[in-house]
């Protein structure tokens, strides 16, 4: 704790992105998932305090909603998620909600959906779990991107899915930060 709390030395704002993702992951590796996601917000939280950081913007997870009977989300649609990831989301929220119940913690959560593209060429999603990287590796090899699913309520059957570009992400993180000052 003591080597995070000197790195936050004079920060008054953490914006915490670190976590591991991919619900399917979860499912086969959870301790590793809790230990990290859950274990890695309790000890930046204990750093916060030992640092004096009063203000929190945390990266969380649509996921924390699992599947919904509602159409569209919102902060008042119930949480039920599906995989240990989801739920370790959900457990690094409340744990900023019973820390802030008793420091001076001020803490907001984005729950969003899939993240894609690249703020900066030099900076790309290379990930083998992502959609774009996928799709363009397909194209790449001259085939056609295979999409999963054709059981779902839509025209062609297959998932629909909210985006949200990195670049913009990166924007609402920091306009997080900048309403927590008010």
């Amino acid at each position: 704790f003591d080597t995070v709390a000197r790195a936050l030395d004079g920060c008054d704002h953490v914006v915490h992105l670190a976590a591991l993702k991919y619900a399917g992951l979860s499912v086969q590796e959870p301790l590793r998932f809790y230990r990290n996601n859950v274990d890695g917000m309790a000890a930046l939280l204990q750093a916060m305090i030992d640092a004096d950081v009063e203000r929190l913007v945390y990266s969380g997870s649509c996921s924390v909603y699992g599947t919904p009977a509602a159409e569209h989300v919102d902060e008042d649609t119930p949480t039920a998620p599906e995989s240990p990831y989801g739920e370790t989301k959900l457990l690094g929220e409340w744990l900023a909600r019973d820390v802030a119940a008793v420091h001076p913690l001020r803490y907001t959560s984005l729950r969003y959906f899939n993240v894609v593209g690249s703020a900066y060429p030099e900076v790309y999603d290379a990930s083998p779990h992502n959609l774009f990287p996928i799709v363009f590796r397909a194209i790449d090899a001259g085939v056609p991107p295979k999409v999963h699913g054709d059981d779902y309520p839509t025209p062609d059957g297959s998932c629909i899915r909210d985006y949200i570009h990195v670049g913009d992400l990166a924007d609402a993180h920091v306009l997080a930060a900048d309403r927590l000052d008010g």
